[in-house]
């Protein structure tokens, strides 16, 4: 069972690998995700923003919501939902299923088990070292594509290069320079932890 994996790496770790290369690539649209901090914010304008400030006498993180900045076509009052990557796979539990939906997936190339067994599908969303204006709430962040041309081609031919190129665009600019991003995180109440 996963949830992440390390897209700087995906390629070099042969499940992984064999996921991508057998086309179990696939998208996440979501409003936004959660990350947790120890760490205050920085101040405004403060060029130093990766060093930690301890939460005063809180022990608990507190958590902010990640989304779009850009708003949809259809109404501004929704943001645009954010495309993560991901790869996904169907495991067999070697559990005995009645349940008829047990016998819709059969997969006999990679699994030669008896098609009664529980079939279950998980998935990984890939990470990549985050944004550095946010990387002082969180280390990692997930990968984010912006581009519909480049969210189709991770799902019909993904490649090392592609998911740098990508990686690429949620970081920096063609100049070398963070990118401006159309992300945002704003705080939220401690009480969904």
């Amino acid at each position: 069972k996963l949830f992440n994996a390390r897209s700087e790496t995906v390629y070099e770790k042969k499940s992984f690998a064999n996921l991508i290369l057998n086309g179990q690539t696939c998208l996440f649209s979501v409003e936004g995700y959660y990350e947790w901090t120890y760490n205050k914010p920085p101040p405004a304008g403060d060029k130093k923003a990766m060093l930690p400030r301890s939460l005063s006498g809180d022990k608990r993180k507190q958590p902010y919501f990640f989304h779009s900045k850009e708003r949809t076509q259809q109404t501004t009052s929704r943001n645009k939902p954010l495309l993560l990557a991901g790869i996904w796979s169907s495991v067999r539990t070697g559990r005995h299923c009645a349940n008829t939906h047990c016998h819709e997936a059969k997969d006999a190339t990679t699994y030669n088990h008896d098609s009664s067994d529980e079939l279950i599908t998980t998935f990984a969303i890939l990470t990549m070292d985050a944004h550095p204006k946010y990387s002082w709430i969180h280390d990692r962040q997930p990968v984010i594509i912006w581009d519909a041309s480049m969210a189709l081609e991770w799902l019909m031919n993904p490649s090392p290069d592609l998911l740098e190129r990508i990686r690429n665009l949620s970081t920096y600019d063609s100049r070398g320079h963070s990118n401006s991003l159309p992300l945002e995180a704003y705080p939220v109440t401690k009480k969904i932890s």
